[in-house]
């Protein structure tokens, strides 16, 4: 079993666990019940599974491990990510914890 030495590792080697296995993927945060992020308009009917990868109780903390994610995805051509500057799109997360980074796939 390998052992990581932070939960960025450990949620790096989780996104390349669910590359293995499909077509494309996205990476995004979220505060609302990750099935109901599921079912949003921009997902709904393109993607087909949604998996935590990163748990904070901070939106700053949040923030950070997926902007850290998405710059180690984002040059891989299975990611659909699209990133503008140190920003994604949809930061804005609700007031109460808890906050995830996920990743959608098809």
């Amino acid at each position: 079993m390998a052992k990581f030495n932070n939960a960025l590792e450990k949620a790096v080697a989780r996104i390349n666990e669910i590359r293995e296995t499909c077509s494309s993927f996205k990476i995004g945060k979220t505060g609302m019940l990750l099935e109901k992020r599921l079912q949003e308009p921009d997902y709904n009917g393109v993607y087909d599974a949604i998996d935590p990868v990163y748990e904070a109780y901070s939106k700053e903390v949040c923030s950070y491990a997926e902007a850290e994610l998405i710059d180690k995805f984002i040059n891989d051509p299975q990611c659909d990510n699209e990133k503008d500057g140190e920003h994604s799109i949809g930061d804005n997360l609700k007031d109460t914890p808890p906050y995830y980074v996920y990743v959608v796939s098809r």
